[in-house]
């Protein structure tokens, strides 16, 4: 069958833009980096708290209560000790994929919101927490931005403040499986997806596909990333980095 011309040249066009994005699409998988790599943590050291009283050190590279397990390609973070998981690595200029779930297990007597966290470009020594930008993983709050020893963003001309709730979040109460008002997370147990692009000071968050905080002049601009243990399980399927051009995107 003979197709029109207009068609047909429509169709040409199509079947030239595929052969183009095929290349593209596949040079960006090329570049992404799987923190969990489907076979062990060895992108990562632990730091944790072994004990209530705070004035004992954390562990260094220890773990003795399995707080961090990895298996089948799923992460499960106990959140029986407070504490964290770190990259050996630094990192700066990236786009940051993650996908996260609550479990059922708490560690809280007190029936407070389940809370936790995704730390990224941290720096200095190891401290319960590094001077970092943190994704707050909070029942009612995940989302918010957390500006932690003394780092710094800057949001509609606002900085110098500690933290930058989400969009929406209206009153929210510490009480265990809150949801707001506007709730951007999904329900107890489903997966959600974390985005944070960070680029020369940029600071773009994401829940879901909703963006939570857009700003910039952070400080810092790079570092470590941190995936905390907080008095509540979660589990992690996903921490992808793609690395992304210092240039400024035109």
């Amino acid at each position: 069958m003979k197709l029109p011309l207009r068609f047909g040249a429509a169709l040409l066009a199509v079947a030239f833009a595929l052969s183009l994005a095929a290349p593209v699409r596949a040079a960006d998988q090329a570049k992404v980096i799987h923190l969990l790599n489907g076979k062990d943590l060895s992108n990562f050291y632990t730091f944790i708290r072994n004990t209530k009283d705070r004035k004992t050190p954390p562990d260094l590279n220890k773990d003795p209560d399995k707080v961090y397990t990895y298996k089948d390609g799923v992460l499960r973070v106990s959140g029986q000790h407070m504490g964290y998981l770190a990259t050996r690595k630094n990192y700066s200029n990236y786009r940051l994929v993650a996908e996260f779930k609550w479990g059922a297990k708490t560690w809280d007597d007190r029936g407070r919101a389940r809370d936790a966290g995704l730390f990224f470009n941290a720096t200095g020594e190891d401290v319960l927490f590094m001077k970092s930008q943190e994704c707050q993983l909070l029942e009612g709050g995940t989302g918010d931005l957390c500006l932690i020893r003394g780092a710094d963003l800057t949001v509609q001309g606002v900085n110098g403040v500690k933290r930058f709730d989400r969009p929406g979040k209206g009153e929210w109460k510490n009480e265990l499986g809150f949801r707001g008002p506007d709730e951007v997370e999904k329900p107890l147990g489903q997966w959600n997806t974390i985005e944070i692009i960070n680029r020369n000071g940029r600071i773009k968050l994401s829940i879901n596909g909703r963006v939570m905080v857009d700003g910039k002049k952070a400080d810092p601009k790079a570092g470590k990333i941190l995936i905390q243990s907080n008095n509540a399980e979660l589990f992690y399927r996903r921490l992808d980095l793609y690395p992304l051009s210092s240039a400024k995107p035109k």
